[in-house]
């Protein structure tokens, strides 16, 4: 009787809301990822070939978005894609910094050579990072997966 009685709530219970709240959110990634799919085809068609490590990052966002909203739930894939994740940023903000005092130091009177750390040492070292993450995730996940489990010492006496 409480099985029938759950299936058939119509206030709402809080399981069915949160699958619908999961729903919604999956349904939600994926049309940001499409965004951003079609933003970064758009730059690629319409921008000069300058830009094409604006075009790289958007596509890496793209996947990422794309690898979470199909494979998000299972744990594995999760990992690998924080690792991603975390590492694309630490690497974008480490290229950001290293093109922006490279280009200050290199060239002190050109007012355009900062933007070189927007539009090409930055999203090149996001991109570059999420790629050395995801393959750092996998091997931390696989050593992670060897490893005996820890037992106690047993003490006689």
């Amino acid at each position: 009787m409480a099985d029938t009685d759950h299936r058939n709530d119509q206030t709402g219970s809080s399981e069915s809301t949160g699958q619908k709240l999961a729903h919604w959110a999956i349904v939600l990634l994926r049309g940001l990822c499409l965004l951003v799919g079609l933003a970064s085809a758009f730059l690629s068609v319409v921008a000069d070939k300058e830009f094409w490590p604006v075009s790289v990052f958007f596509l890496f966002i793209c996947l990422l978005c794309f690898w979470f909203a199909f494979r998000g739930h299972i744990a594995p894939d999760r990992l690998l894609i924080c690792f991603g994740a975390a590492s694309g940023i630490v690497f974008g903000l480490l290229g950001f910094f290293g093109g922006l005092f490279w280009a200050g130091y290199r060239h002190p009177d050109s007012n355009i050579a900062p933007v070189m750390a927007y539009l090409s040492t930055a999203p090149m070292g996001f991109s570059i990072g999420v790629i050395l993450g995801v393959f750092l995730g996998h091997s931390f996940h696989r050593r992670k997966d060897r490893q005996a489990p820890n037992k106690r010492m047993e003490s006689n006496g």
